[in-house]
């Protein structure tokens, strides 16, 4: 998928605490991961804020966020 593509071309690497996902991306590429996720409509995720080589994932509820990382690394692949 489309999503996938891009998760695997742009992410480098990933971490969490509580209901906050980070991922890190190549330079530049924050912005169209982060925009990808928002037009998926995750009902976990309620929001994104990216910056350059950044993105805060904002889960909700708190124990959705292992699940959500195990989904997001296997797009990664």
């Amino acid at each position: 998928s489309r999503m996938e593509r891009i998760f695997q071309d742009s992410i480098v690497g990933m971490d969490y605490s509580q209901n906050l996902v980070v991922l890190r991306t190549l330079p530049g590429a924050a912005q169209a991961v982060a925009s990808t996720i928002d037009h998926v409509r995750w009902p976990e995720i309620i929001g994104t804020v990216a910056g350059d080589d950044n993105i805060l994932v904002v889960v909700k509820p708190k124990d959705a966020v292992p699940r959500m990382v195990k989904k997001m690394e296997a797009m990664i692949g």
